[in-house]
């Protein structure tokens, strides 16, 4: 890959947040994944799209932020504050902590 197209770039975006999930098997009797369902897993999944148009590698709730070490808290900037259509009623803070990428 790095001869065909040498500067190529992994961008990856992740979208964090803590809560419940319902666990279990799905598939067929050839395949048999492991899956997670709920609104929870959904919002994750929402985050990590929303990680592009914040254009931050790490997006993440106040929900998850809460269970960070002190330490690493106070390595976090609060974004933004926002609902989602899922459930309009109930407001989110957003945290992101800053990765320099080409650094590492």
């Amino acid at each position: 890959m790095k001869k065909k197209s040498p500067n190529y770039k992994v961008n990856i975006g992740f979208g964090l947040h803590a809560g419940s999930a319902i666990a279990g098997p799905l598939g067929s009797e050839l395949k048999i994944d492991a899956t997670y369902c709920g609104h929870d897993v959904t919002l994750a999944s929402v985050l990590e799209g929303s990680s592009k148009l914040y254009n931050q590698k790490i997006l993440f709730t106040g929900d998850f932020h809460k269970y960070l070490t002190d330490n690493t808290a106070d390595l976090c900037r609060k974004i933004d504050r926002v609902a989602y259509s899922s459930n309009p009623t109930k407001v989110y803070d957003l945290y992101t902590i800053d990765c320099f990428v080409d650094a590492i």
